[in-house]
């Protein structure tokens, strides 16, 4: 114990006197970042240099024997060992600080080299100085505990010895949940640095204090066909962007973030066309996506589905699932491929007459059906709506019906598959009103995900085979 604190004392001398110093000078070009690199680290030095002078008669010079202890010098210290926590809560900040300094200036790249080739730095960069605090810290607990584990119960030194190993274990707990979220801040500055096209207030809000969960890639369901995105979870948010392969390796263009305040998530059945697919709704936007596997499937759901119960001890003061959707949340598109007609009037679409998707429902309708625009719930300007959706929002607008209908509705249209199995649907998105159907439509105001190439639909009105 006492030849390590010797030498860990030695290498805080070293970093003081050939880094620190010369950089407070203030000549020297970047003064101004020793706060930000050594942070407390004169404190740290103080504090070994008291530690190795109280270890040194105890230890030094003198054949071991029972009657000598050090645990009452360990207890006496623990107060002072404070400044490794303060140490260790701005070190992720030294860390970039010294790497954008080595990356992007050539002065001070060639002053830490020329540091490192002097005589006892034993090759050891800055860096490496650098996290020798928050490495000691856990040496402590380390030899202590083994000091414990050979001291007998019957000396006196061991109560104190148990008392002091606790201290250190509290501190060694303290520092490794500092390494934990230096890892995390790390990871979410490295991700940042990965996304292209990132907005500012996003940037802020990446290396913001929260939880880095998962990552991976997905396959969406886009408008017109499923497209591989790139998707990195947090413990308050999900962002998702396009993959753009060059020659160095991937690239990330961003597309989106989605706050998972109010947010859902649904896994899904599988069908011939979709598999290991699950939902996701948010305020922003909702739609499903596809894992590669159902192992994988299963644990973005699981992490997910944690993160809105407040399941995770990242989270453990927040809950953000709903069980329910509601006015909020904004509709499941019906991907192109999966209607040949429009929803509302049935026309078949083609080169003139084209797609469209209501804000409000997600369906897809043709323009003559969607030729209105009014504002939606979180969104400045109107946007376009299908005539039921507008006609329904217009008679709530007025009172004349209410927002959530608490009657029953209409007899719901019952959506099989040839064979006459019934098919799974989705939550009905954005406004629960939704559920009112057309009286006359061809198709259930419900957006389901995991149809068949053909579906029929029975309704009060009659049968009618689709292909969609």
């Amino acid at each position: 114990m006492l030849a390590t604190e010797k030498s860990y004392v030695a290498g805080l001398k070293f970093v003081v006197t050939n880094y620190m110093e010369p950089m407070k000078q203030p000549d020297h070009p970047f003064h101004r970042l020793v706060p930000n690199i050594f942070q407390n680290l004169e404190e740290v030095l103080d504090t070994s240099e008291l530690l190795l002078a109280k270890l040194r008669p105890r230890i030094e010079g003198a054949a071991w024997d029972k009657s000598q202890c050090i645990a009452d010098v360990f207890l006496e210290m623990i107060p002072r060992f404070s400044c490794y926590n303060t140490y260790m809560e701005n070190h992720h900040i030294a860390i970039r600080t010294v790497n954008r300094l080595l990356a992007t200036r050539v002065k001070f790249a060639q002053f830490a080299q020329s540091v490192k080739e002097m005589h006892g730095s034993e090759g050891r960069d800055l860096l490496t100085f650098l996290i020798t605090p928050v490495q000691r810290v856990l040496r402590y607990s380390l030899l202590f505990k083994d000091y414990l584990k050979h001291t007998s119960p019957s000396l006196f030194d061991y109560p104190m010895a148990k008392s002091a190993n606790a201290a250190l274990e509290m501190l060694a707990e303290a520092v490794n949940d500092s390494i934990r979220k230096e890892q995390n801040m790390n990871k979410l500055y490295e991700i940042r640095d990965k996304l292209r096209g990132l907005p500012k207030p996003i940037q802020q809000h990446i290396v913001s204090e929260h939880a880095f969960i998962r990552e991976g890639s997905l396959m969406k369901m886009c408008k017109k066909k499923p497209k591989k995105r790139m998707f990195f979870l947090f413990s308050d948010s999900i962002v998702y962007a396009a993959i753009v392969q060059t020659v160095t390796g991937p690239l990330y263009s961003f597309r989106r973030i989605m706050y998972l305040k109010k947010a859902r998530v649904k896994p899904l059945s599988d069908s011939a066309d979709i598999i290991n697919a699950f939902q996701i709704s948010t305020e922003q936007k909702s739609f499903f996506v596809m894992a590669d596997s159902p192992k994988e499937k299963d644990f973005w759901v699981m992490d997910l589905t944690q993160i809105l119960k407040g399941e995770r001890k990242e989270v453990k003061d927040q809950h953000f699932m709903t069980d329910k959707s509601d006015a909020s949340e904004a509709p499941v598109w019906v991907p192109d491929k999966f209607a040949v007609r429009c929803m509302i009037c049935g026309d078949f679409f083609n080169v003139v007459k084209r797609r469209h998707h209501c804000r409000n429902c997600g369906k897809l309708v043709c323009s003559n059906c969607c030729s209105k625009r009014r504002p939606l719930l979180g969104s400045e300007l109107p946007e376009r709506v299908c005539l039921f959706c507008y006609d329904l929002l217009e008679l709530q607008e007025q009172g004349s019906i209410p927002a959530f209908p608490t009657a029953a509705p209409a007899k719901k249209a019952e959506l099989t598959t040839p064979n006459g199995s019934p098919v799974q649907c989705a939550t009905p998105p954005r406004l629960q009103q939704n559920r009112w159907k057309h009286s006359n439509s061809l198709m259930a105001h419900e957006y389901q995900v995991g149809l068949a190439p053909t579906i029929q639909i029975n309704s009060s009105a009659g049968a009618h085979q689709e292909q969609i």
